[in-house]
């Protein structure tokens, strides 16, 4: 998960330009769960897409390493000593 929380969040009333007292309790508590779900979500995906980002460049860096390790061993004594 992320190594720090965020404390973003959607507040349904300011988001559609309405005072909360013209909604009714239960319709703006509705509304409200719906933008906090709206809101976890974004915010699931933007991790997943860090932690995708994240493995490319190791990935990465590790297809380099190898390349590295292979081109030592096939002429060692172009290189020098490993």
């Amino acid at each position: 998960m992320l190594g720090r929380q965020h404390r973003q969040f959607v507040d349904v009333g300011s988001a559609a330009g309405v005072t909360a007292s013209a909604w009714g309790s239960e319709e703006l508590r509705i509304r409200q769960a719906l933008a906090d779900v709206a809101t976890i979500s974004i915010l699931r995906e933007r991790a997943i897409r860090r932690g995708d980002m994240v493995n490319e460049q190791l990935q990465t860096a590790l297809n380099s390493r190898i390349i590295i390790e292979q081109a030592k061993r096939s002429s060692p004594n172009e290189i020098g000593p490993a």
